[in-house]
């Protein structure tokens, strides 16, 4: 099937299996008939308001098939949506502001304060819904659309504290969709169950394939993972196939003890992203899901994903676990001085609205080629799969010693007695930090690594903390851990 615009997926799928969920939250489900005609009343609504090519911000509940329904109108209004998350502090919000200028929100309830920080028209989702569907409106926009429009602006952080749209177009999603379904061999029996907020890129593995398969996706409840046993009762109620969490969570989940041998029967993909995996964490999760195996992925929100593969056979813990062979269509140039060059046929067209900070990280080589400046080190292993050494900023000189901060965390995540941890280098006073949730003493616990790392890679002091301080996205909020190491230095 030749796809131009990626809600001929939807379409597609409505008129094949009308009947079939596709999405479901706590409160509500809608089957593909039912989510294209809310979309379309959604699209209605907005192409009402603005014209096409302008940026709406969605600030909504993430755990809702009406946010998945509202990114879907405004695509339908030839717009460019950008999820945002709602309870952001009010001076980041004012950033985000400040430099997407929107041509309109889309709200709801739990969005109403948020929408205050923006200087434009607001419109809640449920009036949006109520909208009469104007099919020849909707219709004249699609026969002006093109592929290479922007699609979605997601928003990440920044390296100076400002944060940065990353700009991804309707091809770019079209070809990730297609690519994803074939390397992980998705089909229309896949329940993906969503855990990542639909405004961390994570998402669109579980949005667009169940567009494209008719498949289903199970917005999984906010409070999941804060009570594990939560999240475990809900992938066997709707019998959930596929789960991608941040290797940071699976050691949450892990870590609380609710994984049992055979407790979870139905998972089939464990796929992992964002952060190094942690085997003995993936031994408990093989155990608790016999049929499941370990997915291991590699990307950004600029590059989506690079590298993915099915893992085969078991790694020590302390090993770097490969990311895998390339996707078909990406090449990696690796430098010394600027880490892995990548190139991919879904990069994205630069920061919105950013021209100075698009040119520091994307150019085009030699070849013609677009490329993305990713910051990471790497390499191929000897069976051709990418193996990511750590962020080119974590390489530090600690006691006359270049090295790598990775080396250090891989040693104290493969301590007994640690379930979380990470290590921060402080380099006004040269001191690198060890933080770990866990049993072990840190008395301990030092004895234990020195048994494994050089003197040089030793941490100068360990801190062991009751709770893991995460993002938003449940990645390990390693900027709140250098402030504690300033305050500390105070």
């Amino acid at each position: 099937m030749s796809v131009n615009n990626i809600l001929e997926f939807l379409e597609e799928t409505a008129r094949k299996t009308p009947e079939r969920i596709a999405f479901a939250d706590e409160s509500e489900s809608l089957t593909f008939g039912e989510f294209l005609q809310r979309t379309r009343a959604i699209g209605s609504a907005v192409s009402e308001m603005v014209p096409p090519r302008q940026p709406v911000a969605v600030l909504m509940n993430d755990r809702s098939v009406n946010t998945v329904a509202a990114l879907m109108g405004i695509v339908y209004a030839g717009c460019c949506y950008v999820p945002l998350d709602a309870s952001l502090p009010e001076e980041r919000l004012a950033l985000i502001a400040q430099s997407l200028c929107p041509a309109l929100v889309l709200m709801d309830m739990k969005g109403e304060k948020a929408a205050r920080s923006f200087d434009c028209p607001a419109i809640h989702v449920s009036d949006a819904i109520g909208h009469d569907i104007d099919a020849r409106r909707l219709d004249e926009i699609r026969a002006q659309a093109s592929a290479d429009d922007p699609m979605a602006i997601m928003y990440t952080s920044g390296s100076t504290g400002i944060p940065k749209g990353v700009v991804q177009s309707m091809r770019s999603h079209i070809l990730y969709t297609t690519a994803t379904i074939e390397k992980y061999d998705f089909t229309a029996d896949t329940v993906f169950g969503n855990q990542s907020p639909f405004f961390y890129a994570n998402s669109i593995i579980d949005i667009f394939p169940t567009l494209a398969l008719g498949a289903k996706t199970v917005i999984l409840p906010a409070g999941a993972l804060a009570f594990p046993a939560v999240l475990i009762e809900q992938l066997n109620r709707h019998r959930v196939i596929e789960l991608t969490m941040t290797p940071s969570s699976y050691v949450k989940v892990a870590s609380s003890g609710v994984l049992t041998p055979g407790c979870l029967p139905h998972l089939k993909y464990i796929v992992l992203s964002g952060e190094a995996a942690h085997w003995a964490t993936l031994e408990k999760w093989l155990a608790a899901a016999p049929e499941a195996d370990v997915w291991n992925f590699y990307g950004s929100t600029e590059m989506y994903s690079v590298a993915v593969w099915k893992l085969t056979k078991t790694y020590e813990d302390g090993r770097t676990i490969p990311v895998g062979p390339l996707f078909d269509g990406v090449e990696i140039v690796f430098t010394e001085e600027e880490g892995m060059l990548v190139h991919t046929p879904w990069l994205a067209e630069g920061y919105y609205r950013d021209e100075h900070r698009t040119e520091a990280v994307f150019f085009t080589g030699e070849d013609g080629k677009r490329y993305y400046r990713s910051g990471d080190m790497g390499m191929m292993d000897e069976e051709n799969h990418l193996v990511v050494l750590g962020r080119k900023d974590t390489q530090i000189k600690h006691m006359g010693y270049r090295m790598e901060i990775g080396e250090t965390e891989l040693a104290l995540l493969s301590a007994q007695g640690v379930k979380e941890g990470c290590c921060i280098f402080d380099k006004d006073s040269g001191v690198l930090h060890a933080f770990y949730t866990g049993e072990v003493d840190p008395k301990a616990l030092t004895p234990i690594l020195k048994k494994v790392l050089p003197r040089y890679a030793m941490p100068d002091k360990v801190h062991q903390l009751a709770e893991m301080p995460y993002t938003p996205t449940m990645k390990i909020d390693r900027k709140k851990m250098h402030m504690m190491c300033e305050n500390w230095q105070k």
